[in-house]
């Protein structure tokens, strides 16, 4: 069994989470459906391609939060069209 910092809870139904994020000097953003959330973090799943690494801090929006800071923890490749990841999320940008 897997132990964890905080307890998990499910988000309400189709709750997203958004990306910005700049690429060839043009904004961009990646829509993804939240799993799970706790107190500082959450699991989602996106569409390929994920163009993010294991490190990354990103400015993210989780439902009707908006202008966090997300530092993305880890991924697992979930098939063929979708990736799942997990983000820590700290603090206001």
């Amino acid at each position: 069994m897997i132990k964890r910092k905080s307890f998990r809870f499910d988000p309400e139904e189709n709750t997203l989470i958004k990306i910005k994020y700049t690429e060839n000097k043009q904004i961009k953003e990646k829509l993804g459906l939240v799993c799970d959330e706790s107190y500082d973090g959450c699991s989602c799943i996106f569409r390929r391609p994920f163009p993010f690494n294991i490190g990354d801090e990103l400015k993210i929006a989780i439902g009707n939060v908006h202008g966090v800071k997300g530092k993305l923890i880890w991924t697992k490749d979930y098939d063929n069209v979708t990736v799942k990841v997990g983000f820590y999320v700290s603090e206001e940008m």
